[in-house]
């Protein structure tokens, strides 16, 4: 069945009186599970900065191993590893950076706005 029948079962149950508003607004969130899981994770724009800055963190791993090599065995190939590595470290940081400015600006001007 279609989550719009089962609305308009429940809608004509209400009508009738065979359900109460609360009744009716648990079966309706029970159907509409989107709702629910918006209401329940008020600190969804909170996990995704954690996120971020987790991956952001995680980057810089390979940049700290290919710089021990070259301390430890110099070679142009390593050299070069750890500049590549450090250039996509470095663009990951400014893209995560850039995220996370636009998702605070975001929250702040809806919080002006409302």
């Amino acid at each position: 069945m279609s989550i719009t029948s089962e609305l308009k079962k429940l809608t004509s149950l209400k009508d009738r009186g065979d359900l109460s508003q609360a009744e009716f607004e648990n079966a309706k969130a029970l159907l509409l599970p989107g709702e629910n899981a918006a209401a329940s994770m008020p600190n969804a724009g909170e996990k995704k900065r954690k996120t971020l800055l987790l991956v952001a963190i995680l980057s810089i791993i390979p940049v700290v191993i290919s710089a021990g090599a070259v301390v430890l065995a110099p070679s142009p190939i390593k050299l070069l590893a750890l500049v590549l590595f450090a250039v996509a470290c470095t663009l990951n940081w400014c893209a995560i950076v850039k995220q996370m400015r636009n998702s605070s600006s975001k929250g702040t001007l809806e919080s002006l706005s409302s």
